[in-house]
């Protein structure tokens, strides 16, 4: 009887350990490139750094697609728009101070037309690809970390390339606003010289915030493109949206 019972625990135990052997743990993490089990793939803890990247993904892909199109309208209509602010513009010598300086902006803005318009196109392209990819990343889609990947990198060269054209219309247009503005400010001020200088200094110094808040900004969404490649192409990352996806089928 002895004899039965201790074969029988010895049978458990044996049954336990190969159990044990092959469930993986939703902790371990000591074998992130050891194959799942498809039966053991819901076990698994969703990283949850997906979830960030994909509600950031899809915030910036709402923003973006509203700020392209919003700035894609902008340049066909600043003709528009600066030509009924000059019909509107009382005359005298600050209207026209102000007439000449925005034509001078428009011609400007002119010259970097095709630039921009491709700039806020690819920017449009890229805000769907983040939101189409955000949404897939929140249902656990494997094709959806490739599709942001890419994305990322074209993200980055955009923020680059952008943040080179935005520079250089700044550099363009700057002296022209500082000229004229200081022109209006002497215009319209009893004493027209400390007017000029201190409206010329203000221009500058807006000029100079502007510029340093354009590249802070641009660096801090180039460092969360990284960080967000870098994440979507860790193993465990891969694993388990590779086991989620062959779950789903």
């Amino acid at each position: 009887m002895h004899t039965d019972d201790n074969s029988s625990q010895n049978s458990g135990t044996r049954d336990a350990s190969s159990q044990s052997a092959t469930a993986r743990s939703p902790m371990d993490f000591t074998s992130p490139y050891a194959p799942v089990d498809a039966s053991d793939a819901h076990s698994l803890v969703r990283p949850l750094g997906l979830t960030a990247i994909s509600v950031l993904c899809i915030l910036a892909g709402v923003l973006g697609l509203l700020v392209g199109l919003l700035g894609i309208a902008q340049t066909f209509l600043s003709e528009t728009i600066a030509n009924f602010a000059n019909a509107s513009a009382p005359s005298g010598d600050m209207a026209d101070a102000q007439r000449e300086m925005q034509q001078k902006i428009q011609a400007i803005t002119d010259q970097y037309f095709v630039p921009s318009l491709l700039a806020l196109s690819t920017k449009v392209a890229l805000a769907v690809c983040l939101l189409v990819g955000g949404v897939g990343l929140i249902q656990s889609k494997f094709w959806s970390l490739q599709l942001l990947r890419r994305s990322f990198i074209a993200c980055i060269v955009l923020e680059v390339a952008y943040a080179i054209l935005q520079g250089l219309v700044q550099l363009k247009t700057a002296p022209v606003m500082q000229e004229f503005f200081g022109s209006i400010a002497s215009n319209g001020s009893d004493n027209g010289a400390p007017g000029s200088a201190v409206m010329s200094q203000m221009m500058s110094v807006g000029m100079i915030i502007g510029v340093a808040f354009m590249v802070v900004w641009a660096l801090i969404k180039i460092g969360i493109f990284i960080w967000a490649r870098l994440y979507l192409g860790r193993p465990l990352t891969q694993e388990y949206l590779r086991s989620q996806s062959g779950a789903a089928h």
